[in-house]
């Protein structure tokens, strides 16, 4: 009672939203089972929530979140870039990495492991990398700094994303903003 058929999901089933009552503006899926002659039929029993709003529902077909995405700091002080950098991020329990049988004819961005918290979806220590923004490849593009600042991107899993961040900005300061979580 009271839903709107909004789409066809498959065949004969429907997505429907409500525009009354308890479910009203809830996203629900109706798996169309019509009964046989004689046999008792209840809606309910063929009726699944979705989502709890048409918005929540567009969010749930938008891709999900790339788990190699990483996190990215704008470097903002010379008070933290170099070796204070290494420094800072020693003192944190990281290692330096170093790239083994890797030939590049440009000079490779340094990068750090970061073994208290884990890579993206891999049994790896999370890594950091210095790269310059607004340049090539895979470097960050924020606008809001200028091409070639230095950013600190870090690939970390995403349950660890938040403390692992919280963490390495602590140790930063005000240096430091947080320009993509």
């Amino acid at each position: 009672m009271y839903a709107l058929p909004i789409a066809y999901v498959d065949r004969d089933d429907l997505l429907l939203t409500f525009t009354f009552g308890k479910r009203e503006g809830q996203i629900w899926l109706l798996r169309w089972n019509p009964p046989w002659a004689d046999e008792e039929y209840d809606p309910e029993q063929h009726v699944f929530f979705v989502a709890d709003s048409l918005i929540e529902f567009l969010h749930l077909l938008t891709t999900t979140d790339d788990p190699y995405d990483p996190s990215t700091l704008a470097l903002d002080s010379p008070k933290i870039r170099g070796s204070q950098l290494d420094a800072l991020l020693k003192s944190l329990g990281c290692k330096r990495f170093r790239y083994v049988g890797v030939k590049s004819q440009t000079a490779l961005p340094p990068k750090w492991e970061w073994p208290k918290y884990r890579r993206a979806d891999e049994d790896l220590p999370a890594i950091m990398s210095l790269e310059k923004n607004h340049t090539y490849g895979y470097a960050p593009k924020c606008d809001e700094r200028p091409k070639g600042h230095k950013m600190l991107q870090v690939n970390v899993t995403k349950s660890q994303r938040k403390q692992c961040m919280k963490e390495l900005m602590d140790k930063l300061g005000d240096d430091a903003v947080l320009v993509n979580a």
